[in-house]
């Protein structure tokens, strides 16, 4: 009987790890789209720096958003061990950072060192929600990987 509590605290947390990061999906995606749609031609308008963010903002949105989808694609808990609650936040970083400096070798792209800094941000963030978001979660469901 023990085993299928744990194994029912084991679903209900992966299934409310899965909405909180539907949740964060759903403010990230307007977001980029506001940020793209409105604020980036405003932000070029402007004679002031915004220190690259109208350039490089889509850096945050993608390793938050591609955080939120490995969580939510994730059938077991995140939290089992503490590899894999590094690995959902460097995966992301690592990945965007990996491909916006092998632009600096393709000719038909651009690297822009800003995009650069904007991806830490975004890892950052990423470290931020993943502690508000997704970590009472774990810790409510007994697997904190600590």
């Amino acid at each position: 009987m023990a085993i299928s509590k744990e194994t029912d605290a084991r679903a209900n947390a992966a299934r409310a790890l899965r909405v909180r990061a539907m949740l964060v999906l759903a403010v990230i995606l307007p977001v980029h789209l506001i940020l793209d749609a409105a604020y980036r031609p405003w932000a070029r308008q402007q004679p002031f720096s915004d220190w690259g963010l109208s350039s490089s903002f889509t850096q945050v949105t993608a390793v938050v958003g591609i955080a939120a989808v490995m969580v939510f694609s994730e059938r077991e808990h995140w939290w089992n061990d503490r590899p894999s609650e590094v690995l959902l936040l460097l995966v992301p970083l690592i990945g965007m950072v990996g491909y916006e400096c092998l632009q600096a070798w393709l000719p038909w792209t651009t690297f822009d060192r800003m995009d650069l800094v904007w991806s830490v941000v975004g890892g950052g963030l990423a470290a931020g929600i993943k502690r508000v978001v997704y970590d009472p979660v774990a810790r409510t469901s007994g697997h904190t990987g600590r």
